[in-house]
């Protein structure tokens, strides 16, 4: 049986993390998107169904639609991040605990998603089962203002550090973040890119945004599976079409 990267543990974290529970449907207003191997600009016409449990950090753009490339935006933000010593792969387990504890001692309140990292390999190689094992986990801050960056006084484990802006090549998938399905989404962004030549440059590992816990059934979680990029030349970009 296929195992899901969503750690049994969130069950208690998520649920007992201050969640605001209710079903909502949200848009998705990517800078770009794929349709067909063409990318689109300010698209809206696909909006995934997803369960809101937990406020987005400040700025965060929308969910994207489910098995669609788009290319996202984020804002500067801030996180506690969990990683695994030397880049090796750890358990989501011993990641989630502390960094649930980090946010209870100093009284952040929990925000949806939850960023799992990946190991690099993985983003050219998604079929290769042995390196589809998470490497750092984190909890996104409401607003960049909050708390103080650096180790946590009572686990230096888990750091809270400030991010820059990003650009994301990303694909929303139905579910839990499975091995198949991670290696499916991974499929997909690098068809887009051989698609798309010379439209961007990957400058970071892949990573998983999980927008559910495991009190909402599987068929209904949502989440998306990103590779950080940078733009190349906008000449060598292709002509976005109106949708």
């Amino acid at each position: 049986m296929e195992t899901s990267h969503s750690p049994s543990s969130l069950k208690l974290g998520l649920f007992s993390a201050v969640l605001v529970l209710g079903a909502s449907c949200a848009g998705s207003r990517p800078a770009m998107t794929s349709n067909a191997g063409t990318p689109q600009q300010e698209v809206t016409r696909e909006k995934p169904f997803w369960i809101r449990e937990a406020s987005l950090p400040e700025g965060f753009p929308l969910p994207g639609p489910v098995d669609t490339v788009v290319i996202k935006k984020y804002p500067p933000g801030r996180m506690a991040r969990f990683a695994a010593r030397e880049g090796q792969p750890a358990d989501q387990d011993k990641m989630f605990w502390p960094l649930f504890q980090h946010i209870k001692r100093n009284e952040i309140a929990m925000t949806a998603p939850v960023q799992v990292g990946y190991p690099a390999a993985v983003a050219t190689q998604p079929g290769t089962t042995a390196l589809a094992k998470p490497t750092s986990m984190a909890f996104l801050y409401r607003q960049p203002t909050l708390g103080a960056i650096g180790a946590d006084a009572a686990d230096p484990r888990v750091v809270v550090e400030d991010v820059p802006a990003s650009t994301v090549l990303s694909v929303g998938i139905r579910g839990d973040c499975t091995k198949s399905r991670l290696a499916n989404a991974l499929g997909l962004l690098n068809k887009w890119m051989a698609e798309n030549p010379g439209c961007v440059e990957v400058v970071g590992e892949p990573r998983y945004l999980g927008y559910n816990s495991p009190m909402v059934p599987t068929f209904l979680r949502y989440g998306e599976v990103q590779l950080p990029v940078r733009h190349l030349s906008q000449t060598s970009q292709p002509t976005p079409t109106p949708p």
